[in-house]
């Protein structure tokens, strides 16, 4: 029985899982009431998420060529932040722990009911709008969230959501449901600090954890936060940082 939403906007599920015929009967149950895209192995479902917004992730974790778990480390290192909802047949302690500390929030055995994964989708989104704004947020931002305008809950939301990909300012205005400049004068007054200058920031946050975390290439890392130009890319890391992407992997001064 297909779940129904009410008029507030969809959210973007994406489901990873190889067997396509439950993609499609799980889609059924769940296109009524969000935005659902669906990726029928791995390496698409990493892909999927780089390239659109998504809000929650029901992933399978028995797949061929690249699993679950391997699909939530990458997927974690570009985002530490997304909710995971494990769907299996196949699970062990093993696995279960592993993706435990990974940071799944939610696990559904096949065959699942609709009703109790529904539950669990609103619950870890209705998590993620009260965490999102206060976790991760980059050390040298502090954000007041009890006085915070609801617009501004919605633009760091957003931000969060896809430092990963280019965002412009009409993006943003769009999906607060305001001017340009009333976005720039609100989101300065509430956060002390601009937008751009607030992405850029979590962008160089996250560049820093790739570096110290994965053996991505500079240029890979630039992109997966969300700039194309490595050279763009390595000026702004130095200028914030104070010492270039590679002198800093060859540092290893973040174990310290």
């Amino acid at each position: 029985m297909p779940i129904k939403k009410t008029k507030e906007e969809k959210k973007n599920l994406l489901l990873i899982d190889d067997e396509t015929w439950f993609l499609e009967s799980l889609k059924e149950v769940l296109r009524d009431a969000y935005n659902v895209h669906t990726a029928s192995s791995g390496r698409e479902g990493v892909q999927k998420y780089l390239d659109i917004r998504v809000d929650l992730i029901l992933l399978d974790l028995a797949m061929p060529e690249m699993d679950g778990i391997e699909v939530l480390q990458r997927i974690r290192e570009v985002n530490p932040w997304i909710p995971v909802i494990i769907m299996t047949g196949h699970s062990t302690i093993e696995r279960a722990e592993t993706a435990a500390a990974l940071g799944v929030q939610g696990y559904i055995k096949k065959p699942f009911d609709s009703e109790v994964l529904n539950e669990k989708i609103k619950h870890l989104l209705a998590l993620r709008e009260l965490h999102l704004v206060t976790a991760g947020i980059p050390e040298m931002i502090v954000v007041d969230t009890e006085d915070l305008k609801e617009s501004n809950f919605i633009i760091l939301k957003y931000l969060h959501n896809n430092y990963h990909r280019r965002i412009s300012l009409k993006e943003l205005a769009k999906e607060s449901k305001q001017s340009v400049s009333n976005l720039c004068r609100t989101f300065k007054e509430g956060t002390g600090i601009t937008v751009l200058d607030y992405l850029q920031n979590l962008r160089i946050t996250m560049a820093k954890r790739l570096i110290e975390k994965t053996n991505y290439s500079i240029a890979t890392v630039a992109k997966l936060i969300g700039m194309e130009d490595e050279s763009y890319f390595s000026r702004i890391f130095k200028r914030e940082v104070g010492t270039s992407p590679n002198r800093y992997r060859k540092s290893g001064h973040f174990f310290v």
